[in-house]
């Protein structure tokens, strides 16, 4: 995708805030510009979220089933009593150890979207 660039107008008088003057001058509201650049794309920029495959989910479940993963991940940075308890492991170092064994088989995720899946699982059970 490719930026179109247009000239729109000339001579035209915008305020102060949208004016870029030279290094060492100062830019003053209702100054004349003697042209104005827009940077166009042909198409608004989207994030857009790849939905977790079967395969994708049974990679993620095989790794919660592992001795002691899932032990490791849950206890993770949790409040007892009161008082914050930890394994010396937080969830995000975690779900970064998973997203590294994702990437391994060919699944690409980002640590918060394995987090997000973890907890919709635990929500289903």
């Amino acid at each position: 995708m490719s930026a179109q660039l247009t000239t729109v107008a000339q001579n035209v008088k915008l305020p102060s805030i949208l004016l870029k003057p030279k290094p060492g001058q100062t830019a003053k509201s209702g100054q004349a510009v003697t042209s104005l650049l827009v940077i166009s794309t042909p198409h608004p920029i989207k994030k857009t979220r790849e939905a977790w495959s079967t395969a994708a989910q049974e990679h993620l479940l095989s790794w919660m089933k592992e001795t002691g993963n899932y032990d490791r991940y849950s206890s993770a940075s949790k409040v007892l009593d009161g008082k914050q308890r930890s394994s010396g492991e937080t969830k995000v170092s975690i779900s970064k150890q998973i997203v590294t064994c994702l990437a391994g088989v060919g699944v690409t995720k980002t640590d918060k979207q394995v987090r997000t899946k973890i907890t919709s699982f635990e929500d289903k059970w």
